[in-house]
């Protein structure tokens, strides 16, 4: 097998070590060629943000060597090659360990990350005869605790501008993962602290300095609050459903026949594992999960949310479980996509957040994705996920708000239609009556319902869902073995309050026949009819 880099951003060493090495360099043209002097890219993590931008470094830095592009798309365009590469000074700034347990550490961090961005550029400073941090050493001398603000919030603009000053021409910014310190921030209490200073920050180094000639900042999400984003109001940000870069990210189904050397079996395992993500309306398989597939002998797994941090994502969707909880039901149970737009990409910690809030974050994040107006979860390795670590949090709500009632109810030896009634009809308040028009609406919500309610706490019940749309029946299975009962429900959806008949469902669910396989086994069998229209049900029970 072709050699691997695995957990390496640096493109030097791609090139260097000569391994496998998906082609991505378009994305250099694209933005050399973009109007945009600032441009924003979210990515979900592990999907190459961190690589782009090091070739972008290698790519303009004033000396490259243009053969380590040899074989490579941009190459070939040589005017490109000719104009721009090896032609322009970098200040490259990256954020992933900008983050401490006070606001006073995480600006000494970010101290050291400057003084790393000008150590790149010793020589010049050198021979400039200035060290522009020489001040700020002195007060560190003084008081280490923290870096004077004043100087800090100036050192991005200062390194630039002293960069021009001796080249004689603009500067190329890189930053990534910009949101890493902020969302630390909000994490450990002292957000606001951290938003006002990258504001300034940002806004000072980047807008209007005309010592830089373009930024690229990477990151996942867009985060706003006063000032924000990034102290900006002249960026551009690509996100998920902007067609800019939307090919850069990720790997195409034929990348990976290119690069690497696989089977038509191994493509379709791939796209059911890893494919999904979609970025622009282009669909890309997670670059992170194919390398380890790889590297591994193409041994399946679920390598990306290995890298995931489930106790802080569970942290986030707490007090949000009954917000998400048809969404989720659907999208796990009914399998399908959840119809809901998504005009915003950016994500304000300050304010409280709505469902379309916290898909758009789910969606950035990576753990859902976003086409023609719907969410979906990508692939089997984050729906195993959102199953195993992320549903048992959803199903805790619904337990502790409905489990002992929808426990008792069916512990009893004949089910009271108007409990049923009354239990079903409550927990339809956290739903949306728009989305509520089909007998999959209701299906999947109360499959949800009744899993997290007796599924985990019971091992002498099983639940199982038969969908058969195409002959309009959608039922679910309850069989309790202590007592030994069986109920089968049966949805049917009407247009009106008026329509609501549940003699239709339940007459479906006799013509059907699904409970002869429990007759003569010892099993009582109740027939549920339910009549459905938004959040109005009409319920009626037959025992055979």
């Amino acid at each position: 097998m072709s050699r691997l880099l695995i957990g390496s951003s640096e493109f030097a060493e791609y090139c260097k070590k000569n391994a496998i090495f998906v082609d991505k360099t378009h994305f250099i043209e694209e933005f050399i060629e973009s109007f945009a002097k600032i441009e924003l890219i979210l990515r979900p993590r592990r999907f190459s943000k961190s690589t782009n931008l090091s070739m972008l470094k290698s790519f303009f830095t004033i000396g490259t060597d243009k053969s380590m592009f040899k074989g490579l798309k941009i190459y070939e365009n040589y005017e490109l090659m000719d104009k721009y590469c090896g032609e322009y000074p970098v200040v490259f700034l990256d954020l992933k360990n900008v983050i401490g347990e006070t606001w006073e550490l995480t600006l000494l961090e970010l101290w050291k990350q400057m003084r790393l961005c000008a150590a790149m550029h010793k020589d010049a400073y050198r021979k400039m005869g200035t060290d522009p941090f020489a001040v700020c050493e002195k007060y560190l001398e003084r008081n280490v605790s923290c870096p004077d603000l004043h100087i800090l919030g100036s050192s991005l603009f200062n390194i630039t501008y002293d960069l021009y000053q001796y080249y004689g021409r603009e500067v190329i910014v890189l930053i990534d993962e910009y949101d890493t310190p902020l969302n630390n921030a909000h994490r450990l209490g002292f957000y606001d602290k951290a938003a006002k200073f990258f504001a300034s920050f940002y806004s000072e180094g980047l807008k209007g300095n005309n010592a830089v000639e373009k930024a690229c900042i990477m990151g996942i999400a867009e985060l706003r609050c006063e000032g924000l984003p990034v102290g900006l109001n002249n960026l551009s940000v690509n996100s998920f459903s902007t067609e800019s870069y939307s090919s850069c990210f990720g790997f195409t189904i034929d990348e990976i026949k290119e690069n690497f050397e696989v089977t038509d079996n191994d493509i379709e395992r791939l796209k059911e594992w890893y494919i999904g993500y979609y970025f622009g309306g282009d669909q890309v398989i997670n670059p992170w999960s194919i390398v380890n597939w790889w590297d591994n002998e193409k041994s399946f797994n679920s390598y990306w949310i290995q890298t995931c941090q489930t106790v802080e994502l569970g942290k986030f969707l707490g007090g949000n479980e009954l917000k998400m909880l048809y969404p989720l039901f659907y999208l796990l149970y009914e399998g399908d996509s959840y119809e809901i737009e998504l005009s915003r990409t950016a994500v304000n910690y300050n304010n409280e957040w709505k469902l379309e809030n916290i898909m758009t974050f789910l969606v950035l994040t990576g753990y859902l994705t976003y086409n023609e107006n719907k969410v979906r979860i990508p692939n089997k390795e984050v729906k195993d996920y959102w199953k195993v670590h992320l549903l048992p949090q959803f199903n805790k709500v619904v337990k502790n708000k409905y489990g002992r009632r929808i426990q008792d109810l069916f512990m009893r030896d004949n089910l009271d239609v108007k409990v049923l009634t009354d239990i079903m009809t409550d927990t339809l308040m956290h739903t949306s009556a728009y989305d509520l028009v089909t007998e999959a609406s209701y299906h999947c919500f109360f499959v949800g319902v009744f899993m997290a309610c007796l599924n985990s706490e019971y091992e002498d019940i099983t639940i199982s869902s038969n969908k058969e749309a195409g002959r309009e029946m959608y039922g679910i299975n309850i069989k309790l073995f202590k007592p030994k009962k069986v109920c089968i429900f049966g949805f049917k959806h009407v247009h009106s309050e008026r329509d609501l008949n549940p003699q239709v469902a339940l007459q479906q669910i006799k013509e059907k026949q699904n409970y002869h396989m429990y007759q003569g086994l010892g099993y009582s069998i109740h027939l549920v009819g339910v009549s459905c229209y938004q959040k109005t049900l009409a319920l009626a029970i037959d025992e055979l």
